[in-house]
C-alpha cells in the first residue's frame, strides 16, 4: 500500500504482524516497523485511501477475513475495519478513491472469482459486487482512475494464467477481458502509472524464479509487453 510520501508492507509468512514504512524522498531509507496487525498473516494483499492503509485476507495458520487499516498520517497499530466475505488467501487488491477491492481467492473450497467491495469511511465489511472472468488466485492487482485490473495468477494445480481482466470502479459490474500479459505469471507484485499496469516477479513453477517487469496499457485491450528486469529474482512478494 502506499500513501502520498510513504510507501507500506505489512505481514507475511508466517504469520507476522509487522507494519513497515519507508519514505519515497530518501531512496537510500530502510523501512522503519511503525506498528502491528491486528492478527498476523501472509499472502494477503493491500489497499490505499489518501488516509489510510488497509490489509484484507491472507494466511497462515488459518484463512483469514479480517480487513486491518492503520493511519498514515500517525505511526501505531492497526485496528478492525470489518471482515471480506469470505475468509482466503492469495488474493488481488485493488482501491479507488472511496472503496477497496478485494479480488480472487485460494481457500478450502479452491479458487474462486469473486470481487468484494468495502468502503473507506465505514467498518461494516465488503460485500460481493460482481465476478472476475475466470476463478484464480496468486496474480497481482492494479488501480486505474476508473478500474481496476487483475493480472495473471493459478487455477489450483492447472496452468498459470496470462489472463488480464477489468472491473469499472463506477457501477458493480463484472469484470472483462483486457488483453493477456505475454508470459503467464503467478506469485507476483502490481504497481501502476497513470497510463500503464505492471506486474513484476514470477514463477513458471517452483523452484524457477523470475526478475521479469510486464506492463500493458491501460487504454487498450492489448497484449502486455517486457518493460525490464528486477535486480534479483522474486516470488512470493
Amino acid at each position: 500500500s502506499r500513501s502520498i510520501d510513504y510507501g507500506y508492507v505489512a505481514g507475511g509468512e508466517p504469520s507476522l504482524v509487522h507494519i513497515n514504512k519507508w519514505s519515497f524522498a530518501s531512496g537510500a531509507q530502510n523501512a522503519t516497523d511503525v506498528g502491528d496487525l491486528t492478527v498476523g498473516r501472509g499472502f494477503g494483499d493491500g489497499t490505499a485511501s489518501g488516509t489510510h492503509c488497509y490489509w484484507h485476507g491472507g494466511s497462515p495458520p488459518y484463512y483469514s477475513n479480517v480487513i486491518d487499516k492503520n493511519s498514515v498520517s500517525t505511526d501505531g497499530n492497526a485496528v478492525d475495519h470489518g471482515d471480506i466475505t469470505t475468509a482466503r488467501t492469495h488474493v488481488h487488491g485493488q482501491n479507488s478513491t472511496t472503496h477497496g477491492y478485494c479480488c480472487g481467492q485460494g481457500s478450502n473450497t479452491g479458487p474462486q472469482n469473486v470481487i468484494d467491495k468495502f468502503s473507506f469511511s465505514s467498518s461494516a465489511g465488503s460485500s460481493d459486487i460482481a465476478d472476475m472472468t475466470v476463478g484464480r488466485y496468486a496474480g497481482a492487482g492494479t488501480s486505474s482512475s476508473t478500474h481496476g485490473f487483475n493480472v495473471g495468477g493459478v487455477i489450483s494445480s492447472g496452468p498459470l494464467q496470462n489472463v488480464i481482466d477489468k472491473f469499472p470502479f463506477a457501477t458493480d459490474s463484472n469484470a472483462t477481458d483486457h488483453g493477456d500479459l505475454y508470459v503467464a505469471a503467478k506469485y507476483c507484485a502490481g504497481a501502476s502509472s497513470t497510463t500503464h499496469g505492471y506486474q513484476s516477479g514470477m514463477t513458471n513453477g517452483f523452484p524457477a524464479n523470475e526478475d521479469q517487469i510486464q506492463k500493458f496499457a491501460i487504454a487498450s485491450n492489448t497484449t502486455g509487453s517486457d518493460a525490464g528486469n528486477l535486480v534479483i529474482d522474486k516470488t512470493l512478494p
